[in-house]
């Protein structure tokens, strides 16, 4: 029996606890059951599809520049991975900073989802100790083979404010445009 993308058998362990798993990866229920195929685009989706192969070649991650939807398509790569036992969350920005702060550590799943690395409403007066905290972030995560997916509105925006460094890192990321 299936449950959309959900096959009883295959995924009984995430189905017996549907909740608890959708609130750890950070997603909303109904993508568990919808295919990535509806939110997003060929390259999110064969990087979905090999994302092993990916993986092994040391593929940082994904950069979502300026496309629309940024959190429905997180959501729907972080569901379709955790469907095949991935570890994938989503987590927003400052979320993700708070986690870090005073001593706290950032989660460490296989796949990070941050779907507002870079907004411009939000770059107004960011602190230059939050901008290194992501930096240094991101590249451990590198450094550790643990891809992480990425929205980022303007790229040109993004290298005003976070830095050449930052943005020539990203480069390296597969990139998915609008």
């Amino acid at each position: 029996m299936t449950l959309g993308m959900l096959d009883a058998k295959e995924h009984d362990r995430i189905i017996a606890d549907f909740e608890q798993v959708c609130t750890t990866a950070g997603i909303q229920g109904h993508f568990m059951y919808e295919s990535a195929k509806k939110y997003c685009g060929p390259i999110e989706v064969d990087w979905i599809t090999k994302f092993w192969a990916y993986k092994a070649h040391g593929c940082p991650g994904l950069v979502l520049h300026g496309v629309t939807k940024p959190d429905t398509r997180c959501q729907s790569i972080a569901a379709a991975l955790v469907r095949n036992y991935v570890d994938a969350r989503v987590i927003p920005l400052n979320t993700l900073i708070e986690s870090m702060m005073n001593g706290g550590t950032a989660p460490a799943p296989t796949v990070l989802l941050i779907q507002n690395l870079y907004m411009l409403a939000m770059s107004k007066n960011v602190p230059p100790w939050r901008i290194q905290v992501m930096y240094d972030l991101l590249l451990e995560r590198a450094i550790k083979n643990k891809p992480t997916v990425v929205y980022v509105e303007d790229v040109k925006g993004l290298t005003s404010m976070y830095g050449a460094p930052f943005a020539d890192f990203l480069s390296r990321f597969t990139l998915v445009e609008k």
